[in-house]
Formats: structure tokens, C-alpha cells, sequence
């Protein structure tokens, strides 16, 4: 006889680790609950135990059994069968309940023969079986062969030690106590055993659609219960994002996306990758670096899913909207990166708000319409900032118009709070326009933005909005200053002060301990403005502003630290260091060359932080400063150490240059070069000879390349500034022609610039006289210069003798006169004007009064110190008396005239060349007779 296999499955639980597998336990009892002792038993093809005295055994099975699976157990017990689980059958429960405390699980067996094992489960389960085995069954020609059931029942009395009437009697006897069943696979069954096929069939169907119909109606109630369980999920994240708790909040979200699959869900799957990306861009807005980049890609990602569903045609105002947060996520990108990059970002950026102004119509949707107004603003003016040229400018003035279109919504009255937010954006692109404007343009844009600010203010109260009006504040300190750098005088000086005011009523908010890093950046800004005021203001007083600017950027590093912030940091020690240079080129001595080591410690700190490779531009900027710090160190050592403190500097410039390229960056390009051109122009001065020369032919070659960029129209300051430093390389090369045009160059900037006047108008006269139009430049100089300055002696008598220069005789004549009368004139200048005005009477043929002028020159010459000279440059009206035809007959007497007031030998000398002067008149009078 064949030994009975006795099937089990029993709870179970997990092994921790790699290694976690499932155990069996359980009781092996008889239907009378007695306890089976010393049995084996073990699953089919595995392992297994031997029961104790109580019919308890633990079984572990190998870890390739999983949760889901059937399994069976074999008891070696002759002559018995498994009862209870149905023939040993079972599955495995989920891994909860194989992870759950130890339970015992009772196997029931019954011997062979006995009643018990036909029960109504065991019955159903063989018909079910014979259905199988008959539908497998081949048929015979046309007609259904006639079933017949004897072979199974006879097969089924076997295997559980039955005659087999007894067990037709047990399967009539199930038939008959089931006839008024309700249950249709039971009916089924039962009409099945009775051969009644087609109502078997009926009742099989009908239960597999009460089947089907409860299916439906428990994947409805799954799927109400899986939104149930998104919606609390997605409130959750909600909750933690409003109190800023991001990273906790993303989580959540990941957990409600988890249950929502596209297929099946496909709007909650749209929804849900809004939150995350807007939840990942959070994140992203307040970290820094690589986990910063990560974070804003992985948002931008996030929206870029969520147009899978959200589509303009189906459902605009959703698309709209995710347009909107694209534009965002892609915007925060291009600020943290600089070159073509973030130029590129931030254009996408402003494409997605365009998009979604397709949809925000201002007549439909204003609100909307206005938000995203006031979002392309922001990334027009950041892409402006970015761009140089006339591409830079006219993005900024598409910036303005934006913040403007919003501002026709967002009106003081009825949204106070976004339009004062509006106000203090289209602030600040005003204030970046008018900075890279210049001129009187740029200064009326600044006034606007001032006006911008102060309108946003109406509303920032600091009482009501603290914060907004503390950033307000600070806004309007940015651009008081930078209205106050621009501005000379007492203006300017006027304008630095309320900078410096409006930071700190910002830091009345802004504290070290509530809110630590908008400290750090007020106090950052209050150091340049207080190092503008310092620069600005002489003596002990620009001192102390100077080490107020220091204690404020020293300030500012208690929170921009290297290890927490990095960035912060580097940009605070750039300023730190240009404080530092500032102080150390006013300071003498030793304290000074400190200082200016200290600047230079304070930009290398910076370029710990700034590296080519992760940070370009800020890094590029940081080698320009740098090199000027150098420059500045230079200078004053001298000698070898200063040479190379200056090759340090050209270094650090051309690094610089790697980076500032004249496509990408044209402005800084410019500015590079003329920093490159002052420090090699210093380099060729302290070299000379023919190193000096080459250094100072580079020099020249790096400025005028700035003038590529620095133009006289677009960038007027800076082209002032150039051209100033190009005089002095052309100085230093002796190249007088160029000297006098680029002197005459930064008056048209600066008109009141008095040593590009001095030296300009002594060169056009005094050197370049050989050309005949600069007398013309000298004498239109001259005049502009009066225009200005009419109380300016000096300047009236320069502007006399360019008269008599210009061939403007009777004008000449009319100054002289009126100058001669002045008590305020010096004597020796007196002396001089009066042998112009001698030349003057020769060029007008009014021989007969220079005998007397004569007379009275000799006379002032003889009241003066025996010391006198009269200090009297005539060399270009010498030049013009050799060549004017007019003056051809007294030509020789006049220039000897001139040679006797230019000795510098004493008033004695002096006289006795005039008492020659005088007698040699006599005989030019004569001969003309």
C-alpha cells in the first residue's frame, strides 16, 4: 500500500536580513484534538521536523519559498489523511503575517474510512475536479457521449478507503442538502452531479457574474481607498510644505505618487508631479551647489511629466499653469550658473511664461495673467543682466514693460501687497538698467527705481510686513548707492548717506538671530556703501568710513561662512579685499603695505571658493580684483618686488580674460583690458628703455581693445575712463598728439575735469603747434572750459593769448584790456599778457602803442623780487609769430621780446634783456620808416 503524503501550509515568519526565510509551525492533531506525537512530517521535496509530545514541530523552509506560494507537507502516518486544511492544501500568507509573533496552526488528520473526511468542501471540490477531467475527455462523432460517473466515484472510495455506494450515497446525500441553496457555483455543482449540463452551465455563468459584479465592486472601493489613502498622503505633504518642512513634505509626496500610477490615475499622477516638482524646487532654492543643481533639474523633470497629461487642448489652465512653474524651476537654474548656459536657461524660462500667457489672457484671467507679467519680468531682467550690448539693454527694457502690464492688474487698490511686489521688481530692473545706462539716462533710471521702491514701501510697512518692507529697504539702499557713486559733490555724498540709512532701518529687521542671513546680506551692502562714502571722503574721516566698511563685511562673515555658505562667503571676502586695497593705497608706511597684503590674502581666500571649472564667472571676477590689488602693491614696493608684484597682477588679468571673452562677455572683456593696459603701462614705466617701450605698446593695444566695447555712446563713463588711462601709457611713450586727444576725449564726459583741460590745452598750444588746427582745438577747449569756469583768471588769460593765436586780433585786444585792469591778475602774469598785447598791436599795425606798453612791461618787471620769473610757457605763440605773414616785419624783434621775459636768471636779467628790446625797437621802427 502506498504511504499516505499528509500536506501542510502553517503560519510563518521571516528571518531578518539577507538571509530572512520562513518558518512552519504548528500542532499535528486526530479529529478528536488529541495530539499525534513522533510523527515526521515534512513538505513535499523539502524539510522537516518530528512532532514532540504535544504534536508541535517548527519547520524552516529554504529561502526560495516565498509569500503566495502553495505549499503541501507529508506526514508519515499509515493509513491517515489530511482533513483540515482541505488535503493539506494552502497558500502562503503575506510577509505581515509571516513577520507576526509565533502562532500554531492545527493540522487535523483522520484515518482512512472516516465519515468526517466527506464534508460538503471536500464534495464541491471533486465535481469541480470531475468537470476537468470530463471536459478533457475526447469526443465521439456529432452527439455528446453519455457521462458516466462510476470510474471516479470508484477511484474516490479507493483513495479514501470507501466502498464506492457509500460514497454515491455521501455525494446524493450532499445533492440533497444543498437543492435550496442560493449560492450559484454550489447550484452549479449540484445540477453538474445531476447531469443537468446546460443549467449547470447557466448557474456557472450567472455565478461568475455576481463574481465579476462583486470584483467591480471591490476594485471601486480599492480604488476609493487608494485615493483616500493619496489624498491624506498628498495633505500631509501639504501640511509640512506651508511650515516649510520641505524635504519632510517631498517625502510624503513620493508616498502619494507611489499610489497613483499614470495608467490608472492619470489625473492624480498630473497633480502629484506638481507638488514634487514644486516641492523639489523649494528645496532646491535653499541648498547650494551640485545638490542645488540636482534638485532644480529633478523639478524641472516633474513639470515636464506632468504635460504628458496637463495639454493645452484638453486642460489649458493646468497647462498654463505648469508652464508657469517650468518657467520658475528653469529660471532658479540659469541664476546659479553663469556663461552660455544660463543664458540659455533662462530664455526657456521666459519661453514658458510666454506659453502661459497663450492662456492667461488679461481679459479672462487677469490675476493670472499679472503673476505671470510679473514672472517674465524676472527672467527677462536676469537674462538681461546676463547679456551685454544692445541685447542686454533691450531685455531689460522688456523686463520694465512686463513689470508694467502687470502693474495695469495689480493696482494699489485692490491687490496692495502684489503690487507693491511688483513695484520692487520692476525696482530693480530700472536700477540695472539705469547702472549700465550711464550718463543722465542712467541717472533718471535710477531716480525711477528710487521711485519704484518707495512706492513699494506705501504698502511694506514695517509694522504690518516686516520682512518686505526690511527687503524694500534694502533695494532702495542698492540703488541710493549706486545713484551716489555717480554722483559728484554733495549730491552724491547726499545719496551715499540715505544708502547707508535705508540698510540699517533694513537691519532694525533683519538680526543676527531671527533672520541670519538677511543680516549678512544688508550688512554686506551697507560695506560697499560705507567704502563708496569712505573712497569718497578725505582725511581721517574717509578712514573711519573705510573701517566701517570692513567691520561690516567681518560682520557679514560671522554667517557666510566657507563651510556653510561657501558662495556668501567668497563674494564677502572679494568685497572685504576691495575695502582692504581702498584703505591700504590712502595709508602709508608699512600699515598700508599690510592692508593691501590683506586684500590680496582676502581675493585668494575667494578664489578657494571660485574655480574655473564649477564657478567661471565669479571666479573671473575675483582674478580682475586681484590683479588690481597686485597693481596696487606694485606701485608702491618698487623696484624688483614691484615688478613682480606687477607681472603677479598682468597674471591674474589674463586668467581673467579666459573667462571675460568679448562675445560672451563683452563688458567685462572691456573692463579687463583697460585694468591689463593700466598695469603692463605701469610695468613699462618702471622697466624703460626697450622692455619698457614693449610693455608700454601692450598697454596701449589693451586699452584701445576696451574701447571696442567702451564706446563713447553706449558706455560713456567707462570710455572716459579708458581714454584717461590711454593718456598716460601715451605719456609715458611721449606720443604727445594721442596724449592731447585722449585728454580732449575725457572732456566730453567729464567737462570739469581740470588736469585733462590743463594738459590737453598746454599740448594743443605749447607742443603741437606744428599742426595748424590745434591752435583751433587749444582755443575750443579753452572756450569750453570758460563756459564752465568764467571766474577762472588763469584760464581768461590762456583764452586771450589762444585769440591772438587764432588770428582773433581785435578780440585779443578787448581781453588784454580787460585783464590788464584786474587787481587779481599777478604781476607776472601781467608781464607776460602785455607782450602778447604787443604782438597783438604789431598784428593790427597799431605800431604807435607799443613804445608806452613796452615802457609799462619794463616798469612791472622792475617792481618785482630780484627772484622773478615770470613763469610763461610761449612756445606756441612763438611758433605762430614765425609763421604768420602779418607779423613777418617785426617777426625776429618780437620773438626776441618773448626769449628776454622767458629768462629765468633774475629781474636784472630780465631787464637788461628788455633795455636791448627796447633799443632795438627803435631801429625796426626806423628801418620800417
Amino acid at each position: 500500500m502506498k504511504r499516505t503524503r499528509l500536506f501542510l501550509l502553517l503560519c510563518c515568519g521571516w528571518l531578518t536580513a539577507a538571509q530572512a526565510q520562513i518558518t512552519l509551525n504548528g500542532n499535528l492533531l486526530t479529529d478528536a484534538e488529541k495530539p499525534v506525537p513522533a510523527t515526521r512530517i515534512g513538505v513535499t521535496a523539502g524539510p522537516g521536523d518530528i512532532t514532540d509530545s504535544k504534536g508541535q514541530f517548527s519547520i524552516k523552509l529554504p529561502l526560495d519559498f516565498i509569500e503566495g506560494e502553495r505549499v503541501l507537507l507529508v506526514v508519515d502516518k499509515k493509513d491517515w489523511l489530511i482533513n483540515h486544511p482541505l488535503d493539506g492544501e494552502w497558500n502562503l500568507p503575506a510577509k505581515k503575517w509571516q513577520e507576526a509573533s509565533t502562532q500554531y496552526t492545527k493540522v487535523i488528520i483522520v484515518p482512512k474510512g472516516s465519515k468526517a473526511l466527506w464534508t460538503h468542501a471536500r464534495i464541491e471540490k471533486h465535481i469541480a475536479l470531475l468537470s476537468d477531467e470530463i471536459a478533457k475527455l475526447k469526443k465521439e462523432g456529432d452527439k455528446p457521449k453519455p457521462v458516466d460517473f462510476s470510474y471516479y466515484i470508484s477511484e474516490w472510495a479507493d483513495k479514501y478507503g470507501f466502498k464506492p455506494a457509500e460514497v454515491k450515497a455521501a455525494f446524493d446525500q450532499w445533492a440533497s442538502a444543498v437543492k435550496d441553496s442560493t449560492d450559484k457555483r454550489t447550484k452549479a455543482l449540484r445540477e453538474f452531479y445531476q447531469r443537468n449540463f446546460v443549467l449547470a452551465a447557466r448557474y456557472f455563468d450567472e455565478a461568475a457574474d455576481e463574481g465579476e459584479a462583486e470584483l467591480k465592486e471591490i476594485e471601486e472601493a480599492r480604488r476609493q481607498k487608494v485615493l483616500e489613502i493619496y489624498q491624506n498622503r498628498k495633505d500631509a505633504g501639504n501640511s509640512l510644505s506651508t511650515v516649510y518642512q520641505f524635504a519632510e513634505a517631498l517625502t510624503k509626496y513620493e508616498k502619494a505618487s507611489a499610489l497613483v500610477p499614470r495608467e490608472d490615475f492619470p489625473g492624480e499622477w498630473a497633480e502629484i508631479r506638481i507638488f514634487i516638482g514644486n516641492t523639489k524646487q523649494d528645496i532646491g532654492t535653499r541648498c547650494e551647489g551640485a545638490k542645488a543643481a540636482i534638485f532644480l533639474k529633478e523639478s524641472e523633470q516633474a513639470y515636464r511629466e506632468a504635460f504628458e497629461i496637463y495639454t493645452r487642448e484638453q486642460l489649458p489652465q493646468q497647462w498654463a499653469k505648469t508652464q508657469n512653474n517650468l518657467g520658475s524651476a528653469l529660471q532658479e537654474q540659469g541664476i546659479r550658473i553663469g556663461g552660455e548656459a544660463s543664458a540659455a536657461l533662462l530664455a526657456q524660462a521666459a519661453a514658458a511664461y510666454q506659453n502661459a500667457l497663450q492662456v492667461y489672457s488679461r481679459e479672462q484671467l487677469p490675476q493670472d495673467w499679472a503673476m505671470t507679467q510679473n514672472n517674465l519680468g524676472t527672467a527677462l531682467q536676469e537674462q538681461g543682466i546676463r547679456t551685454g550690448g544692445e541685447a542686454g539693454t533691450d531685455l531689460l527694457a522688456q523686463a520694465v514693460v512686463a513689470y508694467q502690464n502687470a502693474l495695469q492688474v495689480r493696482t494699489r487698490e485692490q491687490l496692495p501687497q502684489q503690487w507693491a511686489t511688483t513695484q520692487n521688481n520692476l525696482g530693480l530692473a530700472l536700477q540695472a538698467q539705469g547702472i549700465r545706462a550711464g550718463g543722465e539716462g542712467g541717472a533718471a533710471l535710477l531716480a525711477q527705481a528710487v521711485v519704484a521702491y518707495q512706492n513699494a514701501l506705501q504698502v511694506y510697512a514695517r509694522e504690518q510686513l516686516p520682512q518686505q518692507w526690511a527687503a524694500a529697504q534694502n533695494n532702495l539702499g542698492n540703488t541710493l548707492q549706486a545713484q551716489g557713486i555717480r554722483t559728484s559733490g554733495e549730491g552724491g555724498a547726499a545719496l551715499l548717506a540715505q544708502a547707508v540709512a535705508a540698510y540699517q532701518n533694513a537691519l532694525q529687521v533683519y538680526t543676527h538671530e531671527q533672520l541670519p542671513q538677511q543680516w549678512a546680506t544688508t550688512q554686506n551692502n551697507l560695506g560697499r556703501a560705507f567704502q563708496a562714502q569712505g573712497i569718497r571722503t578725505g582725511g581721517e574721516g574717509g578712514a573711519a568710513l573705510l573701517a566701517q566698511a570692513v567691520a561690516a563685511y567681518q560682520n557679514a562673515s560671522q554667517v557666510y561662512t566657507r563651510e556653510q555658505l561657501p558662495q556668501q562667503w567668497a563674494a564677502t571676502q572679494i568685497n572685504l579685499g576691495a575695502a582692504l586695497k581702498a584703505q591700504g593705497i590712502r595709508t602709508d608706511g608699512e600699515t598700508g603695505a599690510a592692508l593691501l597684503a590683506q586684500a590680496v590674502v582676502a581675493y585668494q581666500n575667494a578664489l578657494q571658493v571660485y574655480t574655473r571649472e564649477q564657478l567661471p564667472q565669479p571666479w573671473a571676477t575675483t582674478q580682475n580684483n586681484l590683479g588690481n590689488a597686485l597693481k596696487a602693491q606694485g606701485i608702491r614696493t618698487g623696484g624688483e618686488g614691484g615688478a613682480a608684484l606687477l607681472a603677479q597682477a598682468v597674471a591674474a588679468y589674463q586668467n581673467a580674460l579666459q573667462v571675460y571673452t568679448r562675445e560672451q562677455l563683452p563688458q567685462d572683456w572691456a573692463m579687463t583690458q583697460n585694468n591689463l593696459g593700466t598695469a603692463l603701462s605701469e610695468q613699462g614705466i618702471h622697466s624703460g628703455g626697450e622692455a619698457g617701450a614693449a610693455l608700454l605698446a601692450q598697454a596701449v593695444a589693451a586699452l584701445k581693445a576696451s574701447l571696442e566695447v567702451r564706446t563713447f555712446e553706449q558706455l560713456p563713463v567707462d570710455w572716459a575712463q579708458s581714454q584717461n588711462n590711454l593718456a598716460k601709457s601715451y605719456t609715458a611713450l611721449e606720443d604727445w598728439p594721442n596724449v592731447a586727444l585722449c585728454y580732449a576725449n575725457v572732456l566730453q564726459v567729464y567737462p570739469d575735469h581740470e588736469q585733462a583741460y590743463q594738459t590737453a590745452s598746454y599740448l594743443y598750444h605749447e607742443v603741437l603747434h606744428q599742426y595748424p588746427a590745434d591752435y583751433a582745438s587749444a582755443f575750443a577747449l579753452n572756450e569750453n572750459w570758460l563756459r564752465r569756469h568764467p571766474e577762472d583768471l588763469s584760464a581768461q588769460c590762456d583764452f586771450a593769448e589762444k585769440h591772438f593765436t587764432s588770428g582773433r586780433f581785435p578780440e585779443c585786444e578787448q581781453r588784454l584790456a580787460a585783464l590788464l585792469t584786474n587787481a587779481e591778475i599777478k604781476q607776472s602774469s601781467q608781464i607776460a599778457l602785455r607782450a602778447i598785447q604787443i604782438a597783438n598791436f604789431a598784428a593790427l599795425q597799431q605800431i604807435q602803442r607799443i613804445p608806452a606798453t613796452l615802457e609799462t612791461l619794463q616798469q612791472t618787471a622792475a617792481a618785482q623780487p630780484d627772484t622773478l620769473q615770470v613763469g610763461w610757457s610761449f612756445e606756441g605763440t612763438k611758433h605762430y609769430i614765425s609763421v604768420e605773414p602779418q607779423l613777418a616785419h617785426y617777426r625776429d624783434w618780437l620773438l626776441q621780446l618773448l626769449a628776454a621775459i622767458e629768462i629765468k636768471e633774475g629781474r636784472e636779467a630780465i631787464l637788461a634783456a628788455l633795455r636791448q628790446v627796447e633799443a632795438d625797437l627803435k631801429t625796426v621802427i626806423n628801418r620800417d620808416k
